[in-house]
């Protein structure tokens, strides 16, 4: 049996440590789906628990409703299938996985073991000394030091990476031509809007929205470069140009600080995973804003897969609202 293969648990030593990177494979580049690893440590999660002072909660950020909220909804429906939560933390000797961070909501996937046994990652968070562990949630363990391929969810991935970048070029824009700074942005679940809350006030009629949103569109024309950069945290306090206000990776003992660049308009240090080019992203549409706190504006945006099915959902409404019009109703 697996579990029985586990061995006993104990914290890593200093050398296995060492050799954990701080920076992933995925946020060299995002567009790495796939990848060969080894299992570095695979414990349950209340053993991780334990063996660090981080605690470690089994949720799953790309949920905005509350594990509160859950429960009741189980009481109303209880036809509902039962949520079991994952048992064990894998530690690999690299990922493509993205943990949680930086506002953005961790991938999911499988670790294919032998080239046969897919075992569905569930969750993927940063725990232990600076958050250094990337820990893979799992339902079933994986012996250590077996070679796995890793391969996760591309179409979750692809709809994160893009609604993230498109936030860093709104917030570009919206600094460098308007004077209006991103006070915080959410990458909500994937049938709801994003937005990014800027200063001051904002409606949807206003000119200066529509002119935002133009210029955005245009930076997406333009196929402006998006890429990583790697700082040490010298360069990085001396670079007068990065926008030091921005959350980046600068986690415990790291030597490196990561930085996206939007050719010409931004640079940013942030650790989540973005699009090479602007025309990755086609098409950006402001669709709603709301009062944020102080008097500043949320404002609500898709691009992607979800600009199309809104588009669509929208297209459906009128020929319906079209249909009852013209022939009455019954």
């Amino acid at each position: 049996h697996m579990t029985s293969l586990i061995n006993t648990p104990e914290k890593l030593t200093d050398e296995e440590f060492e050799s954990l990177p701080w920076i992933l494979s995925c946020q060299k580049d995002s567009y790495q789906y796939s990848k060969e690893a080894i299992v570095k440590k695979c414990y349950e999660l209340k053993i991780w628990n334990s063996l660090y002072s981080t605690p470690l909660e089994s949720k799953d950020s790309n949920n905005d409703s509350s594990q509160k909220k859950k429960k009741k909804k189980k009481k109303k429906k209880s036809n509902e299938p039962k949520v079991i939560e994952p048992k064990y933390g894998i530690l690999l000797n690299d990922t493509v996985f993205f943990p949680e961070g930086g506002g953005q909501p961790h991938d999911t996937g499988d670790i294919i073991v032998n080239d046969k046994q897919s075992i569905q990652v569930v969750n993927c968070q940063r725990f232990g000394p600076g958050g250094k562990l990337v820990l893979h949630y799992t339902h079933e363990p994986i012996p250590e030091n077996t070679n796995v391929e890793l391969k996760i969810n591309v179409q979750r991935r692809f709809d994160h990476m893009i609604h993230h970048s498109s936030q860093h070029l709104i917030t570009a824009v919206a600094l460098n031509s308007y004077n209006r700074k991103t006070l915080s942005w959410n990458l909500a679940p994937k049938d709801k809007s994003c937005y990014v809350e800027l200063s001051g006030e904002l409606k949807m009629e206003d000119e200066e929205l529509h002119l935002i949103e133009k210029d955005v569109n245009k930076c997406i024309r333009d196929n402006l470069s998006m890429l990583p950069s790697f700082y040490t945290h010298e360069e990085y306090e001396k670079n007068g140009n990065i926008r030091k206000a921005a959350k980046g990776l600068k986690l415990g003992g790291s030597p490196t600080i990561r930085v996206m660049e939007i050719d010409g308009i931004d640079i940013n240090a942030c650790c989540g995973t973005h699009v090479q080019q602007t025309k990755d992203l086609q098409a950006i549409k402001f669709v709603n804003t709301e009062k944020g706190k102080d008097g500043n504006t949320k404002v609500f945006y898709l691009t992607g897969e979800r600009l199309l099915e809104r588009s669509n959902l929208l297209e459906r409404n009128a020929k319906e609202i079209t249909s009852l019009i013209t022939c009455g109703v019954d």
